[in-house]
């Protein structure tokens, strides 16, 4: 509550802050989630394993009224052990069921697997920095045009 038209109560102000730092954090958050896949893809480049992978099915993911499809790609390890990945990255339901796919995973490591295809493993990595990078923006904008704000009732 505001006393002689000067100053906002504790809990407004706490609530203006956090609803303007949220989207910063969240954004930061993503970018370094973005960040460790790039580091990763690096490393599979480098050091990565090649295999022929089949897709096995395709799962449905939904926000909202929004659904997507994903492939699930069955591989074998050099050990000779079966292994499942699914795409986090949406679109990949176009690769038909029973189509072979390229994958690449850490030795050692079968659970860091990633379908080989520059296209796919880079768009990933460019969904999450967009994403991180518009969060971010938004956060700080919201920020900065609030610094200096004042709100004097007569």
């Amino acid at each position: 509550m505001r006393r002689n038209g000067v100053g906002e109560g504790r809990g407004e102000v706490d609530a203006i802050v956090w609803g303007r730092l949220v989207p910063v954090l969240l954004g930061l958050t993503v970018i370094g989630i973005a960040v460790y896949e790039i580091a990763l893809q690096c490393r599979l480049r480098r050091e990565g394993v090649r295999v022929r992978g089949v897709v096995v099915r395709h799962t449905v993911s939904s926000t909202g009224e929004t659904r997507s499809r994903h492939a699930v790609v069955g591989f074998v390890d050099a050990d000779g052990t079966s292994h499942e990945y699914r795409s986090a990255l949406s679109g990949t339901g176009k690769l038909p069921v029973g189509g072979e796919v390229p994958m690449i995973y850490l030795p050692g490591a079968p659970a860091k697997a990633r379908i080989d295809i520059a296209s796919r493993r880079w768009g990933q990595v460019a969904v999450l920095m967009l994403f991180g990078v518009a969060f971010t923006a938004v956060g700080l904008l919201s920020m900065v045009s609030g610094i200096g704000v004042r709100h004097h009732s007569l």
